[in-house]
This record gives structure tokens, C-alpha cells and sequence, in this order.
């Protein structure tokens, strides 16, 4: 009787065993598909804000290109004006208005050729208050 106690003990620790086993595989089971699961999310996440950003700038991009046509045609045009004879044009009026869009284009020319280049502004709108005394940033 007592031997089958004993049995029946050890049989009884060796099924808690086991079923700690099982619990503790199924628990790091469980972790193991969550941290996966978290692992593939974050790059879908990454892999999104990346195509954002490329096309973010692709769109930017275009924007430059369509300002740089246009830039091209309206300088296309100055220069039909430039060019044009004002003894060819025989109406007085018209003439008038060709000689002071030349003085124009002329004038607003000169007056690109002395003005520096503007450096692109690239972080100003994200970091406008650079160097400001609201910035709390040490003297340099």
C-alpha cells in the first residue's frame, strides 16, 4: 500500500512536470510568434515611412522641375522681346510697350547677376529657432 503510494506520488510529480514543461513551451512558444510578429510589423512600418519618403521627394523633385521649366519658358520669352527690333514695329503703342518690357527684363536681369545666390532653405522650416536666444543652446 505504501509502495503504491509512492507510486502514485512520483507518477503524480512526474505529470506536474510535465505539464510545466508544456506550459513553459507554449508560453516561450507564444513569446517567440509575438516578438516575430512585432519584428515583421516594424519593418512593414519602416519599409512605409521609406516609400513615403522617397516619394515625398520624388513629388519635390517634380515641383523643382516644373519651376525649372518654367523659369526656361519665361526666360525663352524675355529673350523673343530682347531680340525683337523696335524700328520693325510700325505701331506706336506697341512700341512703346516692347521698349519698356525690355527695360524691364533688363533691369530685372542686372539686378540677379548682383544679388549672391540664396543658399536653399533646408532647415529652416525644420529648425527655424536655431541659434535664437529661445533656443537654449550654449554660445558657440
Amino acid at each position: 500500500m505504501m509502495e503504491d503510494r509512492i507510486h502514485h506520488n512520483v507518477r503524480l510529480d512526474q505529470k506536474k512536470t510535465k505539464l510545466k514543461r508544456k506550459l513553459a513551451e507554449g508560453n516561450s512558444s507564444s513569446v517567440d510568434n509575438l516578438v516575430s510578429s512585432n519584428e515583421k510589423i516594424l519593418y512593414f512600418l519602416k519599409e512605409s515611412t521609406s516609400s513615403r519618403d522617397k516619394g515625398f521627394e520624388m513629388a519635390q523633385l517634380r515641383v523643382q522641375n516644373q519651376a525649372k521649366k518654367l523659369a526656361l519658358k519665361e526666360m525663352q520669352e524675355e529673350n523673343k522681346i530682347l531680340l525683337t527690333s523696335l524700328d520693325s514695329i510700325a505701331n506706336s503703342t506697341t512700341r512703346e510697350f516692347i521698349r519698356s518690357e525690355q527695360e524691364r527684363i533688363i533691369k530685372k536681369r542686372t539686378e540677379d547677376q548682383q544679388q549672391p545666390p540664396v543658399a536653399p532653405e533646408i532647415y529652416g522650416k525644420y529648425f527655424g529657432d536655431i541659434g535664437s536666444r529661445g533656443s537654449n543652446l550654449p554660445e558657440y
